[in-house]
């Protein structure tokens, strides 16, 4: 049998093996596994003497360890087992004299370990309490009672370790049940073994200390791990103490230079663990000063790897980022002690020393030029300066103390934003190295921030001492300027803006809005007056061009110096460099868009100065080429011809923004505008015929010459139709006559060449941009348009962009389209309907068609909005509406789409209003009327009932509507108004409808009242009757009343009140006292004793119970009274002693804390749409054009992937949609299951009729554990996590979350959002 389990092994795992012989191999050892005595025959072949191959002896030690670990053993042979394979390892490893050569591979070691770790797992708690010592003999050899055997030495370290991650490890995701028993363990063995365990560790070390270095790092690293859980008072002593200090200071160099690396890295991570160990905040400081960590640091910065050789070629970065990770702990662990202290108490004084004593640590790895290094300690200044910022608000004195601390940070911080003079700008090479540094610089910006929120006043001084004399320096020096100082204050001056522009402006009534605003606008006038534009390094050119846009306001309250400003960019558009070359065609536009008012007649001088930049030479990228950068590359050194064209189009927009200012007179506007429009037409005329002939080059110069004047056209007018400014409205006709041109000339292309997409792309915007330009003179055209952009070979998503420009032309000429919409309706609703009918092939058509229903619903709602309703039951267009009114019947039962249902039924309800003629149902109370007035539309009255009522009530009684779903819900709320509507404009006829036909079936018997026909009078104030459902209510409420079981003070309560009641009750007549009372002459009511006594007691003498012990009479009513006065007395002052403050605090900072998760959760819902929908919903704003959020669908996207491939960022998001899904699911199966005896096994039902039948859920996923990043994510403060969220919102979707609002790009969201904070938005 173990031959045969030896050769499956050496099959299954053979490459060369037969692919049949493999799969039954497999097969084979698969039913092995299940097989309770499969570990009997496995456990010989991995220890016996004449081992078989490496792989066969760890697959059959895997066999063993999964039934130890599945539960297939019992107690004997659980004994047999662990006897059998510590016998083996201390053979192999144990006292005797022990060859290096016969020890096993390290993967089989790594095995054994795990099999007897699994075997301590289940055996230690009951079985094998002496487990920890028959490992700890393997470490001394035959007769010795040191630690002296090396392999054995080593092997029990790794059980220790491997102990520790079987218990301890808080990372492995586990079961509520297996962490109780995790729990169980490490209790036993703090009771049991921990003392003999940490004893050993210090014999160990102190056996091998300077001989082997293996055994030194083993145990260092067990000691590190098992600290987290256990006494760290047994691990830690001054022989540990002083052993890591020897290891951080090795006097060992040459060969064993590796090892000493090794060494003193097991050292640091030590220091590191031991810091980690979870305690108060006090303890937490005084472990920092007992372990010397401060010393420790100190030993390690002033040495020579770090010191002496800091700016050589030797430096050892490695050290240098273990050593800043160390600081970067302690630092926080500070921080995070001084934050729940009070001031001025021990604590505090402890931890505001040793603030003292490890920052100039702390600003030693931040000024390392490594910024790998410089990173490390990032974290802890962040928390810091949060520290600060708390304390600040609370008026604490810990500002005061530390405050010093603030100028030295922003001074490193500062001096690290700098480029090193090592640095080279724009070369090719180094754009990894360039990325990568401007992503520090954002994470080091985020400090400056934090700076500022806790003294704006130095941040603004610092910046302001930076600046200043820099631009001075620049003047005196005509220029001689190091530019890596002059990019910094540049860089400075554009980040200073948040600080400056966060009311939204610079200026309020020509007056600064603030100080710091004050403070920017004086660097402006430095900038301008100081002509840092003069400098000729591309990088300083850069960023005066993006200051000079950011800034605008400050040009528009100093129009002086706009000239200036456009002369160095017509200068900077013939630049040699691509990257500034390309980048100053955008921000040139975007200059003079915002400055438009405030520029003179200059346009002929600026398209002068542009005219060799703006002939249009499209490339044709090469579909062979295998490098896509190549394919479409341009002679711009490498910048790819698409962005390029992209650029270009920029200038077109600036042509035509600087044509169309005032000061240009309108003969000089059309002269210019037809320098620019006529090589344009010429161009495209030229290549109309090629290009229908299939030339591609011809093709695509077509769509860039279209591309352009839409673009011209955008710059030279931002009116759009519907627009009721009164300075609105299309350029004079003077102008639009050029542009009317060029639209005829568009459209003769788009009728050659219509079956292009990027033909009818690019026709499509020019139009939605010409209507801006030319007004109502493009409606003549729209037939034309409609027959050219929306062709057979239209797809979805062009028609539904189409009927949204269409809506806009409506709306804004809606006293004028009337005949034309007329002739064009029927045409294109057939091509509309034809989109619709359409199959679908995948997801992406399934978004398209449902996003072209919504625009077809969409572009009716406008039609009849604009009171253009004749136009669809027009004579002309009759026969079509017939289709349209199918149509929508059709989308407002789709159940599958509730959006466009509820969208559709809000469009019938419209032409219900519009065409139902006057309400015939007031709207107050009231008795109805008996006849229905005559409606709009001749017959429209019955077309409602019959046609449209029943649409209210198909979609209830759908069997697959759920109508928990909350956009069900709604769309149930539309059909509700639709009846509501038809019923207010046909009354007792809908009634009437309703009784005999729709809802016949239902209600009493026909000799019952006629209940609906009934005029019910106004309620009275009488006695309410309890209805069925109220009734049920209260019943409910009764029985569960009664089924609560009492408390013990109810009971107790309950008796003593039946006692009382008892001694209140009088003597009862039949009773034997009575009776006997009666014979001797006793009458009820009547004294006993002489009759002559008037005041003879009548009734008995009362009964009171006492309470406590006290003698009678110790418990006046009086005394009672007093005493419990006293207690609540006593109470109050008790509460009133509690610390109010810190109570307010602590719920304030509650309350705060849910407030920033549930933006939490917002943010991710936001990025989760982003994300997942790649940025395709289109629009301003968080909502996409028809109102629904972004993230609509995204989700069923992020449910289809692993969690190992989901973004870190809403990894919690889509989880914990996936764990309700599940619960869901679960209990909608449990509930289908309940048909049927579920312990009942079929043997006929394989897995799928299982499921199906509801006996076996279905896990939703259950592919990944999570790893450690995501737990390391959740282990951050939540506010943490927002700001990763919202940042690279901004940073990669250009969407601030605050604002709520999607940014075209990173210029436009630095100049109009207020900044990356909340603070920052009021």
């Amino acid at each position: 049998m173990e031959v045969q389990i030896e050769q499956a092994i050496e099959i299954a795992w053979d490459p060369r093996s037969d692919q049949s012989l493999k799969a039954q191999a497999f097969d084979y050892l698969n039913q092995l596994r299940s097989q309770p005595e499969a570990w009997s025959l496995c456990l010989p072949l991995a220890i016996r003497d004449s081992p078989p191959s490496e792989v066969v002896r760890h697959v059959s030690l895997e066999i063993v360890n999964n039934a130890v670990t599945a539960g297939q053993l019992n107690e004997g042979n659980l004994a047999i087992l662990s006897r059998g394979l510590l016998g083996y390892i201390e053979n192999k490893y144990g006292g005797a004299t022990v060859n290096s050569e016969s020890l096993d591979p390290v993967s089989i070691q790594n095995k054994l370990t795990q099999t007897v770790t699994s075997l301590f797992a289940v055996m230690y708690e009951t079985h094998w309490a002496g487990f920890f010592q028959d490992v700890l003999k393997l470490t001394s050899s035959s007769g010795s009672s040191t630690r002296d055997n090396a392999p054995g030495t080593i092997m029990y370290l790794r059980i220790l370790i491997a102990v520790h991650e079987q218990i301890a490890d808080v990372m492995v995701s586990k079961t509520p049940e297996e962490q109780r028993k995790d729990m169980r363990l490490k209790d036993l063995v703090r009771e049991r073994d921990i003392r003999t365990i940490a004893g050993s560790w210090h014999e160990i070390l102190a056996q091998w200390r300077g001989k082997e270095d293996t055994i030194i790092e083993l145990c260092l690293t067990c000691i590190g791990k098992w600290v987290s859980w256990t006494d760290i008072s047994l691990a830690v002593n001054d022989s540990l103490l002083s052993l890591l200090f020897e290891l951080l200071s090795p006097h060992m160099s040459g060969d064993q230079g590796i090892k000493v690396s090794e060494t003193r890295e097991a050292a640091i991570e030590t220091f590191v663990e031991l810091l980690a160990k979870k305690m108060s905040p006090s303890d937490k400081l005084e472990l920092i000063e007992v372990l010397k960590v401060n010393d420790a640091i100190t030993q390690l910065v002033n040495g020579r790897s770090l010191s002496q050789q800091r700016h050589t070629s030797d430096y050892d970065t490695d050290l240098a980022e273990d050593v800043a990770k160390l600081v970067n702990n302690a630092f926080t662990d500070i921080c995070k002690g001084l934050d729940s202290v009070k001031d001025n108490d021990s604590v505090s004084v402890r931890g505001n020393s040793q603030l003292r004593s490890f920052l100039p640590h702390v600003l030693r790895f931040l000024s390392d030029e490594y910024d790998e290094i410089c990173s490390t300690v990032l974290p802890c200044l962040t928390d810091f300066l949060a520290l600060m910022k708390r304390k600040a608000k609370n008026n604490s004195g810990f500002l005061a103390q530390n405050a010093f601390m603030l100028p030295m940070i922003l001074d490193g911080v500062t001096a690290k934003v700098k480029y090193d003079e090592t640095a080279v700008w724009g070369n090719e090479d180094t754009q990894t190295d360039e990325a990568e540094f401007q992503d520090l610089r954002k994470r080091l910006h985020t400090l400056q921030q934090a700076v500022a929120a806790v003294d704006e006043n130095l941040y603004t001084r610092k910046i302001t001492d930076l600046v200043l004399p820099t631009f001075e320096t620049f003047k005196q020096r005509n220029g001689q300027v190091d530019w890596r100082d002059l990019e910094l204050a540049l860089h400075e001056l554009y980040l200073f803006g948040e600080l400056g522009m966060k009311n939204g402006g610079l200026y309020s009534k020509t007056k600064p809005v603030s100080r710091a605003a004050e403070q920017l606008i004086g660097m402006m006038f430095k900038l301008m007056e100081s002509d840092i534009a003069s400098s000729s390094h591309p990088s300083v050119q850069l960023q005066w061009m993006e200051l000079s846009v950011r800034y605008y306001m400050f040009f528009e309250a100093n129009p002086h110096y706009i000239s200036q400003v456009l002369e160095y960019f017509v200068i900077f558009v013939h630049h040699p460099h691509p990257k500034i070359k390309l980048r100053s065609w955008y921000l040139l536009q975007r200059f003079v868009r915002h400055v438009r008012g405030y520029i003179g007649n200059i346009a002929g001088t600026v398209i002068q100065a542009l005219a060799d930049l703006l002939p249009i030479k499209a490339e044709v990228s090469n579909e062979d080429s295998e490098n896509d950068n190549d394919a479409a590359s341009s002679s711009d050194e490498g910048q790819s011809a698409n962005a390029r064209f992209t650029s270009q189009l920029y200038l077109y927009e600036t042509v035509g923004c600087v044509t169309s200012v005032k000061a240009v007179p309108l003969d000089s506007q059309v002269m210019l505008l037809r320098s620019v429009l006529g090589p344009l037409l010429t161009e495209l005329d030229s290549n109309i015929t090629p290009a229908g002939s299939g030339n591609k080059q011809a093709s695509l110069q077509t769509h860039h010459v279209i591309m352009a004047l839409g673009t011209l056209a955008r710059g030279f007018s931002d009116w759009t139709p519907g627009h009721t400014a009164a300075a609105s409205g299309p350029p004079p006709s003077a102008v639009s006559d050029e542009f009317l041109k060029a639209s005829e000339a568009i459209l003769v292309a788009l009728e050659r060449l219509k079956s292009s997409f990027e033909i009818r792309e690019a026709s499509r915007f020019a139009f939605s941009r010409f209507i801006g330009v030319i007004g109502n003179r493009a409606l003549p055209q729209l037939p034309r348009w409609i027959n050219g952009l929306l062709t057979t070979d239209s797809t979805r998503d062009e028609m539904a962009l189409f009927m949204r420009l269409l809506d806009q032309v409506i709306f804004g000429f809606k006293g004028e389209i009337y005949q034309i919409l007329n002739s064009l309706l029927t045409p294109f609703l057939q091509r509309v309907f034809a989109g619709i009918g359409e199959a679908v092939a995948g997801t992406d058509d399934e978004i398209q068609l449902a996003e072209l229903k919504r625009e077809y619903l969409a572009f009716l709602t406008v039609v009849l909005n604009n009171d253009l309703e004749p136009v669809l039951v027009s004579e002309v267009n009759q026969p079509i509406f017939s289709m349209v009114i199918s149509t929508m019947e059709h989308l407002a039962q789709d159940i599958n789409d509730f959006p466009t249902a509820k969208l559709s039924l809000s469009v019938l309800a419209r032409m219900v209003s519009t065409w139902g003629g006057p309400d015939v149902v007031p709207q107050q109370a009231g008795n109805l009327p008996s006849e229905a007035s005559k409606p709009k539309l001749e017959g429209f009255d019955q077309f409602m009932i019959t046609r449209l009522s029943p649409l209210g009530w198909a979609i209830p009684i759908n069997p697959n509507f759920d109508s928990n779903d909350a956009q069900g819900k709604q769309v149930l709320g539309e059909a509700a108004a639709l009846q509501k509507a038809i019923y207010s404009k046909t009354g007792q006829d809908y009634l009437q409808y309703l009784r005999n036909i729709q809802l016949s079936g239902i209600g009493p018997p026909p000799d019952e009242d006629d209940y609906m026909a009934m005029t019910i009078p106004d309620p009275q104030p009488t006695s309410k009757t309890e209805t069925f459902s109220q009734r049920r209510k209260r019943l409910q409420r009764e029985a569960e009343a009664r089924s609560r079981p009492k408390s013990k003070a109810e009971l107790a309560a309950e008796a003593q009140q039946a006692h009382q009641q008892r001694l209140a009750t009088k003597i009862d007549g039949g009773s034997k006292g009575a009776k006997m009372m009666a014979k001797l002459g006793y009458q009820p009511g009547s004294a006993l004793g002489a009759e002559a006594n008037a005041n003879a007691r009548v009734e008995p003498i009362g009964v009171e119970m006492m309470e406590g012990r006290e003698g009678i009479g110790a418990l006046s009513e009086k005394k009672r009274k007093f005493m419990e006065e006293a207690e609540k007395v006593e109470q109050g002052e008790k509460r009133r002693k509690e610390d109010e403050g810190d109570f307010r605090e602590r719920v304030a900072r509650e309350r705060e804390e849910k407030r920033i998760e549930g933006m939490w959760w917002g943010a991710m819902k936001v990025l989760e749409g982003m994300e997942e929908g790649k940025g395709s919903v289109e629009g301003t704003d968080a909502l996409g054009s028809t109102g629904l959020p972004i993230e609509d669908g995204a989700h069923q996207q992020a449910n289809g992937k692993k969690a190992s491939e989901i973004s870190l960022l809403y990894k919690p998001l889509v989880l914990d949609r996936r764990e309700k899904e599940q619960e869901k699911r679960r209990r909608h199966d449990l509930m289908q299951s309940l048909s049927r005896n579920v312990t009942y096994d079929d043997p006929e039902e394989d897995a799928y009729d299982r499921q199906a039948l509801g006996n076996e859920i279905e896990d939703i996923d259950e592919d990944d554990d999570l790893d450690e990043n995501f737990k390391d994510y959740m282990a951050t403060p939540v506010h943490e996590r927002l700001g990763r969220v919202v940042t690279f919102l901004r940073d990669h979707w250009y969407y601030c979350f605050y604002c709520k609002y999607r940014y075209s790009d990173k210029d436009e969201m630095d100049s109009d959002c207020p900044g990356p904070t909340e603070d920052e938005h009021g």
